[in-house]
């Protein structure tokens, strides 16, 4: 189950990835994770198998199948052409490399995920009415719901981003997606006004 960080008001994860937020304008945050969830045993796994494993920690209302199904459409050779994620060793450090996806983004990583996760809740809850995604960005966040979101039936995206603050290449690569089913908007103003 999830909670509002606002109230005490529950619901179920295929319910929360529906709503976005909570009605009382809360994010939704899971109740509880068994403490032993994250073990030295998920580090032999590959990242799919590991989103498969922590998606059916947390989403207790998909069935394995259906999880197995939204990895499988998320992370492949079509939004990861490459690798998902790198690991480079340099000098006694180590960097985590995060944009592999197909906006160059780290948020390709959730995005190309949460698109498949949206889809598989709708048909967990029997909805079938249009969706439309409604984002405030300052560049890649934009980038990466419109192009998770691409493939969606039913579903438009609208993304606000600031003529102050953001790059000319995410602008660039924001507009690029403009479509029937994306409507892409400069607020001549700054990133809060955007979110505002």
């Amino acid at each position: 189950m999830y909670l509002s960080t606002r109230s005490k008001m529950k619901t179920t994860g295929a319910k929360a990835i529906l709503k976005g937020l909570s009605d009382d304008g809360g994010l939704y945050v899971l109740d509880q994770l068994d403490p032993n969830f994250f073990n030295e045993a998920l580090l032999s796994l590959s990242y799919q198998e590991l989103a498969v494993v922590l998606f059916t920690e947390l989403l207790d209302d998909y069935s394995v199948s259906e999880i197995i199904k939204v990895v499988n459409d998320s992370y492949n050779d079509t939004n990861f052409p490459n690798d998902i994620v790198k690991m480079k060793h340099f000098n006694g450090h180590s960097y985590l490399e995060l944009y592999h996806g197909n906006t160059f983004a780290f948020k390709d990583m959730a995005l190309s995920a949460l698109p498949n996760l949206f889809k598989q809740a709708k048909e967990i809850q029997n909805e079938t009415n249009k969706t439309v995604i409604l984002t405030a960005t300052s560049g890649d966040t934009g980038s990466a719901a419109l192009n998770g979101f691409s493939t969606v039936e039913d579903t438009y995206v609208i993304v606000l981003y600031p003529t102050k603050g953001v790059s000319e290449f995410h602008e660039f690569q924001m507009n690029a997606f403009q479509s029937d089913k994306n409507i892409v908007i400069a607020v001549d103003s700054n990133f809060d006004d955007c979110k505002t």
